[in-house]
């Protein structure tokens, strides 16, 4: 069985990302996931390996914010 190796690139680029500050209240938010948004036509911009754009799902505990940003690889 072949594997790509993508969900390993994708947890290095987890662990290298910043913290997300809500834009609400200013709270650190927690990150839950990465998602995969097959919705962009914008072939340049997708993930080869997913087939689509790979976005950080962040909640504010806080004030219960949700906010995503798409992952820089």
């Amino acid at each position: 069985m072949s594997t790509s190796g993508a969900p390993n690139e994708v947890k290095q680029t987890m662990e290298q990302t910043s913290r997300m500050i809500c834009p609400k209240c200013g709270a650190d938010m927690n990150h839950h996931a990465v998602k995969v948004d097959y919705g962009m036509d914008d072939a340049a911009l997708v993930d080869k390996a997913f087939g689509g754009i790979l976005e950080e799902v962040h909640t504010c505990p806080k004030c219960g914010t949700t906010e995503l940003r798409t992952v820089q690889t």
